[in-house]
């Protein structure tokens, strides 16, 4: 912002005279201060015609377009698109990112699985339930197949999945993922 010449006088006034003056809030006075368009010669006292000068400048610097607008949301959308294309390169990197495919076949044969074993045990129980009369015993018999369901559920094993997905892509698992594999599933 412009400075006066040396030669013209000071004129100063107090935060309450320039508010008045320029028709705002003292708080908005403060504020231009911090913005550097308050010029304060001393406690409580600002230098009134560079205050001015530098106010109008910068009311037109608001009002001039500093550039396109359409230009500027363009920009903005390619810096984002760029921000976000680090992020997930980033992700990847650090582990935290992976291919919905594989996230979703894994799942799923996962799940497959589950159904598998459970569907598999009426089949299972049927005629070892239908000799027993005591129910309590038919209780603990579906109970401890329920169990053993669950355990082999537990144990289900990812990695072979990942490995023909790899495989369908035309990859083979680098040292890295396959100690990632041994680690993650």
């Amino acid at each position: 912002m412009k400075k006066p010449p040396k030669d013209q006088q000071k004129i100063t006034c107090d935060v309450h005279q320039l508010a008045e003056s320029l028709g705002m809030s003292t708080r908005n006075v403060q504020l231009l201060e911090k913005e550097g368009v308050a010029v304060r010669v001393s406690h409580g006292r600002y230098d009134l015609h560079s205050t001015i000068r530098n106010y109008i400048a910068s009311l037109q610097a608001d009002a001039s377009p500093q550039e396109d607008s359409e230009f500027a949301v363009a920009r903005t959308r390619v810096y984002r698109a760029r921000a976000e294309i680090l992020e997930a390169q980033s992700q990847a990197l650090r582990g935290q990112l992976h291919d919905a495919e594989l996230v979703k076949e894994v799942v799923t044969e996962g799940i497959s699985d589950i159904r598998a074993k459970f569907l598999a045990i009426p089949t299972r129980l049927a005629p070892i339930l239908a000799d027993e009369p005591d129910p309590a015993k038919c209780s603990e018999i579906i109970k401890n197949a329920i169990y053993e369901a669950l355990t082999e559920c537990s144990k289900y094993n990812g990695r072979e999945v990942v490995r023909r997905y790899l495989a369908r892509q035309g990859k083979a698992p680098t040292q890295t993922e396959e100690e990632d594999l041994q680690d993650a599933l």
